[in-house]
């Protein structure tokens, strides 16, 4: 089993510190400066290694990588300044190309960009939380391609329509739902906000039954949901990342070849990827009937490594299903 890349003893690779580091040029360009702290910071490493990025940096650039087509970086007073075109040496200016060459797309590639964002939208789903950005880049490359609007449609939660009109309305709801453990409870909600996480939909919502303010539900393990003809009022929230009620367990996993979707479904710690397309995932489990269900889906050799008290799990889901038939 390999170690942890987050781990790792030392800076990560430069390869790595540098594909970062340039994907921010584009940003920094039309910003023209940062202080060194704010700019590690961003970058997840320190001041000493940032300077030692920096001056590697320096290094790149465009076709013919003469000394006008690289990258231009000084650090004065504290603050990272880039230069980009201006002039830098007296009579000689940097190429106008450097980052400023618009950028063009074939056909194939324009339709592939134009699902990608259509499935930005749709996974999002709430108009409030969407980028300007995106919708008018969208609109560009669907008139570019034929005018044709693309759409991605996503299932909805079955009660979701109930569940929204509900929050619009500020009108309590009786619910029966189905919590990570498979226990079925009978809860009095005051919803507050959907939104969408990774595919599936959630609402926040004040615990009435239990007094736990603005605690998140799984729209899709909502059984049943009326309302009981009580007003609440209302207020804004926001999502504000994953906290996981009770103990939460470190695991590390094993996943079996052709689960590549599972990054997209699940936060890990960190993850490497064999070259059989098999992982390791590094997670934190807070349910052990999920992390069951999860490891079934993702094929028989997949497995915990590690710790040994996790290692049974799919072996004891299978027991409770078999003792529901027995």
């Amino acid at each position: 089993m390999p170690t942890a890349p987050t781990n790792r003893p030392g800076p990560r690779p430069l390869g790595e510190r540098l594909q970062r580091l340039l994907s921010i040029l584009p940003w920094l360009r039309l910003r023209g400066s940062i202080t060194v702290v704010e700019l590690a910071d961003m970058l997840g490493i320190s001041v000493e290694n940032l300077f030692k990025d920096l001056e590697f940096a320096s290094m790149c650039g465009v076709p013919p990588y003469t000394h006008d087509a690289l990258f231009d970086f000084s650090v004065l007073d504290g603050e990272v300044l880039f230069h980009g075109d201006v002039p830098a040496f007296g009579p000689l200016r940097r190429t106008k190309a450097l980052m400023t060459r618009s950028v063009k797309l074939t056909p194939r590639q324009a339709t592939a960009v134009a699902v990608a964002l259509a499935s930005y939208d749709a996974v999002v789903g709430d108009l409030s939380m969407r980028n300007e950005s995106v919708t008018s880049l969208r609109k560009k490359i669907e008139a570019a391609i034929g005018d044709l609007p693309v759409q991605v449609r996503l299932e909805d939660a079955p009660l979701l329509q109930e569940v929204g009109q509900a929050i619009r309305q500020a009108r309590q709801i009786q619910v029966t739902y189905v919590n990570g453990e498979d226990e079925v409870t009978e809860r009095m909600l005051n919803p507050l906000l959907i939104f969408v996480d990774r595919g599936d939909s959630y609402v926040i919502a004040d615990d009435v039954s239990s007094g736990v303010a603005e605690k998140i539900f799984r729209v899709d393990r909502l059984v049943e949901c009326h309302e009981t003809g009580e007003s609440f009022v209302t207020r804004e929230v926001t999502f504000g990342g994953w906290k996981f009620r009770g103990e939460v367990e470190p695991a590390v996993l094993y996943v079996a070849p052709g689960n590549e979707w599972l990054m997209d479904r699940i936060e890990s710690k960190a993850h490497v990827v064999n070259d059989d397309g098999s992982m390791f995932l590094w997670v934190n489990v807070a349910s052990r009937p999920w992390l069951a269900r999860l490891l079934l889906r993702c094929g028989p050799t997949s497995c915990v490594v590690s710790p040994a008290s996790l290692q049974n799990v799919v072996a004891e889901r299978a027991r409770e299903i078999r003792q529901q038939y027995s």
